[in-house]
């Protein structure tokens, strides 16, 4: 039976649109994550700010009994295509 594949990224936004507002912080999306989608039992692939060295280390922590489908690609934001809608 095939499983699904989950495929996210995980940026900190808010810090690269410079907002001052009160946003939820990265550590209430960090638990979110904890709580629920590094949990589930499927392969993942999640891309990630090749200096976000505390997420990286949660994603293995969380996932060590599933590295064989856990699949970190570190890529900075302004490199993916997503960054050209940042302002929208």
């Amino acid at each position: 039976m095939n499983k699904s594949t989950i495929i996210t990224m995980f940026y900190n936004i808010r810090k690269k649109e410079n907002h001052n507002n009160n946003f939820k912080n990265t550590n209430y999306y960090y638990e979110l994550a904890s709580n629920f989608i590094l949990l589930l039992p499927y392969p993942i692939i999640i891309f990630i700010d090749p200096n976000n060295i505390e997420l990286e280390h949660l994603i293995l922590n969380i996932r060590k009994d599933t590295l064989n489908i856990t699949y970190i690609y570190k890529f900075r934001l302004e490199e993916t295509y997503y960054y050209n809608f940042i302002d929208q």
